[in-house]
């Protein structure tokens, strides 16, 4: 593994992969120290840790987004088809 001073170097797919974190992270943090609730959700739970589950859940259902020039965000879809299910 490739070391530089601040730590070791990330791969690109690492990159890409934290980036496609970056929405979902966002508006679990807004669910978390703000507020916000998204109003076709169900209702929102009293504990903090379950709205949080229940946010993330429903933002599983959404598209994901991805960079496309800097900050601004686009829906992403992959190449390749979804991974089959395990059972």
């Amino acid at each position: 593994m490739l070391r530089t001073e601040i730590g070791p170097r990330l791969t690109e797919q690492e990159l890409d992969a934290g980036r496609l974190a970056w929405p979902v992270d966002g508006v679990l943090f807004d669910v978390e120290h703000n507020g916000f609730w998204h109003p076709a959700w169900p209702s929102r739970p009293v504990e903090r840790s379950e709205a949080l589950r229940v946010a993330g859940t429903e933002l599983e259902s959404v598209p994901q987004l991805g960079s496309r020039y800097g900050h601004r965000g686009h829906p992403f879809r992959s190449a390749w088809p979804p991974a089959p299910a395990e059972t």
